[in-house]
């Protein structure tokens, strides 16, 4: 098994364990009873309800490859990106999220391929770089 194939797994079974667990006394509550920043919460919100699809993919994928790797920069598409941390965003928002989507009745939208599109697509300056 390859590293990225043990990575995808990692998070697939990191998102499964965790499901059950989250799901229940979230969707009992208030986002304020986990959350207490109202920017965090609107910025959460505006994610989810964006009418692009490929936002409400992004806030689930991007943490949940941070929490199984925190080495990672949580801003990273792919790997070309080149910079320390960087990694392949899509095969875990098309191998991992994507599924797990689907499974849950496509509440974030169900696309089979989210990270596919240009809003995604943005130019980054480095820190640092005169």
């Amino acid at each position: 098994m390859t590293a990225e194939q043990r990575f995808v797994e990692a998070c697939r079974a990191y998102l499964e364990q965790r499901w059950d667990y989250i799901a229940g006394p979230a969707f009992q509550s208030n986002p304020q009873d986990f959350i207490q920043d109202d920017e965090v919460i609107d910025l959460i919100r505006r994610s989810l309800t964006s009418r692009s699809k490929s936002y409400h993919y992004v806030l689930l994928t991007q943490v949940l490859c941070k929490i199984i790797d925190p080495s990672l920069d949580a801003r990273s598409l792919q790997v070309a990106w080149g910079v320390p941390g960087a990694f392949d965003a899509r095969t875990i928002a098309h191998d991992v999220i994507a599924p797990f989507d689907k499974a849950n009745r496509n509440v974030l939208g169900g696309s089979s391929e989210p990270y596919v599109n240009n809003p995604l697509r943005v130019w980054h300056v480095r820190r640092n770089q005169a």
